[in-house]
């Protein structure tokens, strides 16, 4: 496995007022600091400013909703062992902007 490929693919939970939150279907990596930096196309998925995984996506709502936001709730679960969606976010992730196109 390369060091950004931990996972291929996420979810997105829109809700009012423009939230969002990501699941991803890992456990994530312990890291002191996670960030989520995006462009229209992809976002990628960093602990402690390594990436672990980049994930292409094509959903315009996300990518407007990701950049009205400074952080995101994440939740994390291993979609392999059949457990159920946690009822809460797991985790924050900080959000970085790359390639701001208008």
């Amino acid at each position: 496995m390369r060091k950004d490929d931990m996972f291929e693919h996420c979810y997105f939970i829109t809700g009012s007022d423009r939230t969002i939150i990501i699941v991803v279907p890992e456990k994530l990596p312990d890291a002191s600091i996670l960030n989520l930096s995006f462009t229209t196309e992809e976002i990628s998925f960093a602990a402690d400013y390594e990436v672990f995984a980049k994930v292409a996506y094509s959903d315009q709502d996300v990518y407007q909703r990701l950049l009205e936001h400074t952080q995101v709730g994440m939740i994390a679960f291993e979609e392999k062992d059949n457990q159920p969606l946690p009822h809460e976010i797991t985790h924050m992730a900080q959000i970085e902007v790359q390639g701001i196109v208008s």
